[in-house]
């Protein structure tokens, strides 16, 4: 059962979106027994554009071997792939921002959402 459903038809359509602003805010928060965010799309699942620092950051809190990123591909290619470019920094990130990043993972206060189904 969904709690939230939308649909949107027509080129570059967007069904739902988020926008949140002030100090560590997040635009969307997703939380869940299995995956906080699920996505499936033609070309890419999930997306994603860091306009000052990461596209995807990932962190495991994992003691059994889990990982922050984790990728596989089923049909014989690539799982996970990066790239840099000349001049970028280098990938380890600095202690300030691996802190802020740590605590923006926790969850934030969550505006409640009164969706009724009938």
């Amino acid at each position: 059962m969904s709690a939230v459903n939308a649909d949107a038809n027509g080129q570059n359509s967007v069904a739902v979106t988020g926008k949140a602003t002030g100090e560590n805010s997040i635009g969307v928060y997703g939380s869940a027994d299995v995956h906080g965010l699920y996505g499936e799309g033609g070309a890419n699942g999930i997306f994603a554009l860091g306009k000052t620092w990461c596209g995807v950051a990932g962190y495991s809190q994992s003691t059994t071997g889990g990982v922050g990123v984790y990728g596989e591909n089923t049909a014989g290619g690539t799982g996970v792939m990066g790239k840099a470019r000349p001049g970028t920094p280098s990938p380890a990130l600095p202690i300030a921002r691996r802190e802020a990043m740590a605590s923006m993972a926790k969850a934030p206060e969550v505006s409640q959402v009164s969706v009724r189904h009938g």
